[in-house]
């Protein structure tokens, strides 16, 4: 699957550019961004959105699942969206070495259930699709694989602490996985570096406060930034299991909305650590260095 392309442009329609929170709906495309990132042998990707209302949150998305923060579609004229996209752009700059070229860092992965697709078998994907979204909601760090390039390339599960299959059998972790405490409006997943020895944990919220509904009852897409409305979230506690080899000696907080990183309190306890994260608006970064 795109084995000889070296970026992909991955369109999500008119499906991701609203949110209904009432019905737990985020207008994300998370899960489809693991999936790009791990069939596409996290090769260079983005994702088409036909954003132009949340504007910070899209750029969030991309840049917390290892692709790249597209700004097409974001209403650059109005010069309140011009100030957040080069914020968030800029963010993304200062911040280089923890973006380019980082490997995704999960403790689960989720095998897509692609073999059964090629065989015009598609009722697997949709429960694949409710299992992610609520591996998503309950904050686990995993990856998405094709269970065809799972077969074939066993050497890349090994990685994991846990496989989930669907319709087939799950392996169970002997050690307690990272634990996340946080709304289902926040997205956690985790990273490491090209260079250095440290962990990135990459916080996305998506809560807000939406634009009234559509005179159908269907939920509105807004009218640029002036409509995203995003309400910031605090108390997000953190339990992280580290990786073989990471003595952390600080924990660091990095968001757009503020120069400099925050040092944070932790606590450790063997190969675990223990924090809670300031409030933030939408996007974090939690640096858990040496």
């Amino acid at each position: 699957w795109g084995r000889d392309e070296t970026y992909l442009w991955y369109s999500t329609g008119a499906a991701a550019f609203f949110t209904d929170l009432e019905k737990r709906f985020l207008g994300e495309g998370t899960l489809q961004a693991r999936y790009i990132r791990g069939a596409f042998d996290d090769k260079p990707f983005t994702l088409g959105k036909y954003e132009s209302t949340r504007i910070r949150v899209a750029i969030a998305e991309l840049a917390a699942n290892g692709g790249a923060p597209m700004g097409f579609y974001t209403r650059f004229t109005d010069t309140a969206a011009r100030g957040e996209i080069v914020r968030y752009y800029r963010f993304l700059g200062q911040h280089d070495a923890l973006f380019r070229g980082n490997r995704s860092h999960a403790e689960t992965v989720l095998l897509f259930p692609r073999q059964a697709v090629h065989r015009g078998r598609v009722e697997p994907v949709e429960a694949f699709k409710r299992l992610g979204r609520k591996l998503l909601d309950d904050h686990v760090l995993f990856d998405v694989l094709p269970d065809d390039l799972a077969a074939s390339t066993p050497e890349r599960l090994k990685p994991y602490m846990r496989v989930l299959r669907i319709g087939g059998e799950s392996s169970t972790p002997e050690t307690k996985p990272s634990r996340f405490e946080a709304p289902y409006t926040v997205r956690v997943s985790a990273s490491r570096p090209a260079g250095g020895n440290e962990l990135d944990l990459h916080l996305v919220n998506y809560n807000r406060t939406e634009p009234p509904r559509g005179g159908d009852g269907k939920p509105s897409a807004g009218g640029g930034l002036k409509d995203e409305k995003p309400i910031a979230v605090a108390g997000v506690k953190a339990d992280v299991l580290l990786p073989a080899g990471l003595q952390v000696g600080r924990v660091e907080i990095l968001v757009p909305e503020r120069e400099g990183p925050v040092a944070v309190k932790f606590q450790r306890a063997g190969n675990r650590v223990r924090f809670e994260v300031p409030k933030f608006l939408v996007y974090c970064v939690v640096r858990l260095r040496p």
